[in-house]
């Protein structure tokens, strides 16, 4: 209860606060509000003793990405706000040129972290969320970014997330899926004799 509600006042004020911390200056994951962000999702974790291996653990395994990436935005928007002056206002920094690229490369990243793991685990749940957060990223590169026309930061975004999606073609192939039983699948092609 303590870490549920400890979780919901770091997230609120998280989205609300430009995360000055004077007379410190301000550094990039290593602030006061993202450490307590991140002290805060551990407390929630161990408090509900998340099993990854039970299916009922999917919903908050998903409610913890999601929290994540929102967490994660607001720190490139922190961060673009205490070094390229950028207000810390919706409209200041949806209107950013700078913003807009550091989300793309980050949500791209983000994505191909998920890729890169579920691969590797053979996970595939956890490879699908990545490539959906990559997904995001190509429809916001071309909703978003393409309306910046002209501008290094466009530039910047597109070749970043086109050399992510190169990594993720080596790195993450699509993992085999499971069958009820929890066996590999098999291809349903008999093998050449």
């Amino acid at each position: 209860m303590v870490a549920g509600a400890a979780g919901v006042l770091v997230l609120a004020a998280s989205l609300s606060s430009d995360g000055s911390a004077a007379p410190l200056p301000y550094l990039p994951l290593v602030n006061p509000l993202t450490m307590a962000a991140a002290a805060a999702g551990v407390a929630i974790w161990r408090a509900l003793d998340i099993d990854l291996r039970r299916p009922d653990a999917r919903t908050l395994v998903l409610l913890f990405a999601v929290v994540g990436l929102v967490l994660l935005s607001m720190e490139v928007a922190r961060g673009v706000h205490h070094f390229a002056g950028v207000p810390f206002t919706a409209g200041a920094l949806a209107g950013s040129a700078i913003f807009q690229a550091g989300l793309s490369l980050v949500w791209g990243t983000a994505g191909l972290a998920g890729m890169v793991a579920g691969a590797r685990r053979e996970h595939r749940d956890v490879w699908i969320g990545g490539a959906v957060v990559m997904g995001l990223v190509i429809v916001k590169l071309f909703l978003v970014e393409l309306g910046n026309v002209g501008t290094l930061s466009r530039v910047v975004s597109f070749l970043g997330v086109g050399l992510l999606l190169l990594i993720v073609g080596y790195l993450a192939p699509v993992p085999k899926g499971r069958n009820e039983s929890g066996d590999p699948e098999t291809s349903a092609v008999p093998p050449a004799t």
